[in-house]
């Protein structure tokens, strides 16, 4: 991505200007973030099967009409209770390390501007988020031994950040005042790409 960035911010000699920076990436990834605000973990797509291994034990705690009545999302290897759950079984050191938990989008915001934050439009993927009250779901927290604060801050996708930490601001002049906003689902901007922007048209995404 900050390769990308460095040669996109070596076309400002035209006459290109910079409205601001929207940002899209893959639903149901995880990363775990250490103290020294660097991943200790792999990063995991929804398609990583592995977490398939915990699911038994997971539906044996957990109350499987109740959290999709909260939450939305079954119980599925996607989601982030069984990827949480996996880690803390099968890579626990790391996941003792892990200080936070996050998205790719989201660590390339913290990155970019040192604050954690998660769109709904992200938060809705992860299976944790409780659709009532647009909060991280105190019940599945309280059963992953999670606090909030080991999760980004749930914000709207229309909030946007200013004013990129030194390193970047410094490597892309162009991009350093500019909005840019968090990141959102692909699947929920697949329109985009296709080019059905408009009110009288409709895209039908196949995943």
């Amino acid at each position: 991505v900050l390769e990308t960035l460095d040669s996109f911010s070596s076309l400002t000699g035209t006459d290109l200007t910079v409205a601001g920076v929207a940002v899209t990436t893959f639903w149901h990834n995880i990363l775990g973030i250490g103290a020294d605000d660097q991943p200790v973990t792999p990063l995991i797509s929804w398609a990583d099967t592995r977490p398939a291994s915990v699911m038994d034990r997971l539906r044996s705690d957990i109350d499987e009409k109740r959290n999709h009545a909260r939450t939305g999302c079954v119980l599925h290897p996607s989601y982030f209770p069984a990827k949480l759950r996996w880690f803390a079984a099968e890579c626990p050191s790391e996941f003792r390390s892990s200080r936070y938990w996050m998205s790719i989008g989201e660590y390339l915001l913290f990155r970019l501007f040192g604050v954690r934050g998660c769109s709904v439009s992200m938060a809705s993927g992860t299976g944790l988020l409780n659709v009532h009250d647009c909060t991280w779901d105190s019940e599945l927290l309280a059963h992953l031994h999670l606090d909030p604060a080991d999760l980004s801050e749930i914000i709207d996708m229309d909030t946007s950040f200013r004013g990129l930490v030194p390193e970047f601001s410094n490597r892309w002049p162009c991009l350093k005042d500019v909005p840019w906003w968090p990141a959102l689902g692909d699947g929920a901007c697949s329109n985009i790409g296709s080019g059905c922007v408009a009110a009288d048209r409709t895209a039908i995404m196949v995943g």
